[in-house]
């Protein structure tokens, strides 16, 4: 475990994470892959390096029996590592059935569902129209299904509320990675679940928004991911994060 600390790993989540020990990790904040194939964004595609792939080594086209069971199967392996999992995802069409499926198959194990709302972008219903996307779910698991998290690091009245409000604009995007969060997302659960020095895991680190945010935050990282590419970029960003880091501590005389 020790080798992985603080670290960007390049691999399978599945496999890497079977080298890691029973309950490890104190937190798991990630967004998983929607399995939208060639169905992504509209703008994106026009953007994007690779014409009708949503990532550069993923094709994110499982049949969806094959998705909801690869879904539930990460997850558990990620509740085995850690303390707390929390998944982001959004409804849609690909993703619906899934969303369904872990609540009723990962019932014993979710503790609640925190709702994500966001300015609403229709680039993602498709040409033909439909409801503008406002809102994503992030479902917080844990080894019971109580919505008491014992282990926290709530301010001091003792409660943070199960809606919050982020604003997606003004966050990194990158040509080669559509499929990003903003970091204030990753920042509010890792400064309210977690506490200073304790581990965060992102199995789908993509550009290394969880590990940037982890860093700022003083917690230890790891984030693994299976494109080289995006390995290369989150690496790029922790390094700048902490040259940020270190200039924010100079003292100006």
């Amino acid at each position: 475990m020790k080798d992985y600390l603080n670290s960007i790993v390049c691999g399978d989540c599945l496999e890497v994470m079977k080298k890691f020990p029973d309950q490890n990790i104190d937190l798991i904040f990630t967004s998983p892959p929607y399995n939208m194939g060639k169905e992504g964004p509209i703008e994106h595609k026009k953007l994007s390096k690779l014409p009708g792939r949503f990532y550069d080594e993923y094709s994110d086209s499982k049949d969806e029996n094959e998705y909801i069971a690869w879904s539930i199967k990460v997850i558990k392996e990620c509740l085995r590592v850690s303390r707390y999992v929390f998944w982001n995802i959004q409804f849609i069409r690909s993703t619906r059935n899934c969303i369904v499926a872990l609540q009723t198959e990962l019932k014993n194990n979710l503790k609640d569902i925190t709702i994500w709302s966001k300015p609403a972008r229709i680039s993602i219903t498709g040409k033909n129209g439909g409801m503008a996307k406002g809102w994503e779910y992030v479902f917080m698991f844990g080894q019971n299904n109580l919505t008491t998290f014992e282990y926290n690091n709530y301010p001091p009245n003792k409660w943070v509320p199960n809606i919050i409000h982020i604003n997606k604009d003004g966050g990194d995007f990158f040509q080669e990675h559509h499929a990003t969060f903003p970091k204030k997302l990753a920042d509010w659960f890792i400064k309210n679940w977690t506490k200073e020095g304790d581990v965060v895991l992102d199995p789908f680190a993509g550009t290394g928004t969880t590990c940037v945010s982890a860093l700022g935050l003083k917690r230890n990282y790891i984030g693994i991911e299976l494109s080289n590419q995006y390995c290369e970029i989150s690496k790029e960003r922790i390094k700048k994060a902490k040259v940020d880091l270190d200039n924010s501590f100079e003292i100006v005389l």
